[in-house]
């Protein structure tokens, strides 16, 4: 049921629905002024808002606060006719879980008068609709629900209205010509960027959501040699207790789709030397392989055994590849502190990118650098990327040497209580180019030692071109009374 695509998706003019109203000035001028001016969002979210903008004028009307939502008026409210786009949280209880619930309601005030409703559904209390949801969805922009965030993970407001935004305004621009597809991401990349990714499958695996199918032939170049993480579940086709989890291992292959960790099965019966190797004695064995592919060694797999449902599933794993230092969320931080950095580096290891001064690349060349480093983020998730800007920290250029240039990135290790530094060399700071160099396996020889130096408080970059430099004084230079003096 719940599937039925509402009529402003699927062509018909916003006009004639007569269900929604124009949203209030004062409500659209606040969130421009709330989310202009984000690192790395600036350049295409301009495009993006006057994009959404035109939806909220035509489709306006969504409510501030957090809704709740029942089977007996779900269908109605989601998908009937004139029904705009819905941001759907479903958790168990009567109240959303309270690491999530503070951010929901603070993402409903931001997107009140954009056209985006926000709702809550008690999946206990109302299975009928709740049935193969899990997590935040948004409803609207493409026939399917598109996962917002997985259940049981922490929320950000701002990462959830960055994505909604994303998503909805997709549709406007298609319409204008030029736009994302629905589903593709939350962050508009240049369009060369996206003339490439549009080939490409939401993970290099191309699982799209489903259970990916491993064998004795291609586990190891697949799994071992991976950065991701792997949650793999060994079966047998006529195992009763097999059958019954495959809807739930499907259900959180499409949960996690994106994240980092990949789903995949094998059939043990027809694979006898992986079951040997595994130590497989029952049907179904669980077994997660950590992030990294220098984590992937036979010694530290980690045999699931929890509940056998898609959530216990989603959650423990998304716990797990946390906990071995993945990225299940993609925020390049800016150091600007000595929080900061603690944070970046709290597994004794981090990728800094120093970024050029502003007036040297402009907003747009900073944009770019910092969309590299998400997406090397995303291909390289064990560890983390941070930036800051040049000149921000001389000690730290000082003591790795930093003097020939930037950008420069600097791989941070901290071993036996010393501090080493490793220089990226080569001229691509292309996001392969920085996850292979992330990835790669070094030794500690290939370092310089020296004490990471205490981070200097600055002020955070805030999203907007840099002002213009002072004019010199001496403009006015006569060259030719200069010359004129030396005879």
């Amino acid at each position: 049921a719940c599937r039925q695509a509402p009529a402003w998706r699927n062509g018909s003019t916003f006009a004639n629905s007569g269900s929604w109203r124009r949203g209030g000035d004062e409500g659209d001028d606040h969130r421009r002024g709330r989310w202009a001016g984000r690192p790395g969002r600036g350049r295409a979210m301009g495009r993006w808002y006057a994009a959404l903008a035109a939806l909220a004028t035509l489709a306006g009307g969504a409510a501030g606060a957090l809704e709740r939502l029942a089977d007996a008026d779900f269908e109605r409210r989601v998908h009937g006719p004139g029904a705009g786009p819905w941001l759907v949280e479903f958790g168990r209880g009567p109240e959303p879980a309270a690491a999530r619930a503070e951010a929901l309601r603070e993402a409903a005030r931001a997107l009140e008068g954009s056209g985006v409703s926000v709702a809550y559904v008690d999946a206990a209390a109302e299975p009928q609709c709740a049935a193969g949801h899990a997590g935040l969805q948004l409803f609207g922009p493409s026939p399917d629900p598109i996962q917002i965030a997985p259940p049981a993970t922490h929320l950000q407001a701002r990462a959830v209205v960055d994505k909604t935004l994303a998503q909805v305004a997709a549709v406007v621009l298609e319409r204008l010509g030029g736009g994302a597809e629905p589903g593709a991401g939350s962050k508009a990349k240049p369009k060369t960027q996206q003339n490439k990714e549009k080939s490409k499958p939401k993970n290099k695996f191309n699982t799209r959501g489903k259970p990916l199918q491993l064998d004795d032939a291609n586990f190891d170049s697949t799994v071992l040699q991976a950065d991701e993480a792997f949650i793999v579940a060994f079966i047998a086709p006529w195992c009763g207790h097999c059958r019954a989890l495959a809807p739930e291992y499907a259900q959180a292959a499409q949960q996690l789709e994106g994240t980092g960790v990949i789903v995949a099965e094998v059939d043990a019966t027809a694979n006898e030397r992986l079951s040997q190797r595994f130590g497989i004695q029952g049907f179904p064995t669980i077994k997660f392989f950590p992030p990294g592919v220098l984590n992937k060694g036979d010694h530290n797999v980690i045999e699931y055994q929890q509940a056998r449902s898609a959530d216990a599933i989603v959650s423990w794993s998304l716990a797990e590849f946390e906990r071995h230092g993945g990225q299940v969320a993609i925020d390049i931080p800016e150091i600007t502190s000595q929080a900061d950095f603690d944070e970046l580096c709290e597994e004794s290891k981090c990728v800094l990118m120093f970024v050029p001064d502003l007036h040297d690349t402009g907003k747009a060349g900073r944009d770019e650098l910092i969309a590299a480093l998400e997406d090397a983020q995303r291909n390289a998730r064990h560890i983390k990327f941070g930036w800051l800007a040049a000149g921000s920290q001389p000690q730290f250029e000082e003591a790795y040497h930093l003097s020939f240039g930037f950008p420069a990135v600097l791989y941070l290790r901290r071993h036996q209580a010393k501090d080493y530094g490793l220089i990226m060399r080569g001229s691509s700071l292309s996001a392969s180019a920085l996850a292979a160099f992330a990835s790669s396996a070094k030794k500690l020889g290939e370092f310089d030692e020296a004490p990471w130096p205490a981070i200097v408080p600055t002020e955070p970059w805030d999203g907007q071109e840099p002002p213009p430099l002072p004019e010199d004084e001496d403009d006015d230079f006569d060259l030719e009374a200069f010359l004129n003096d030396e005879d």
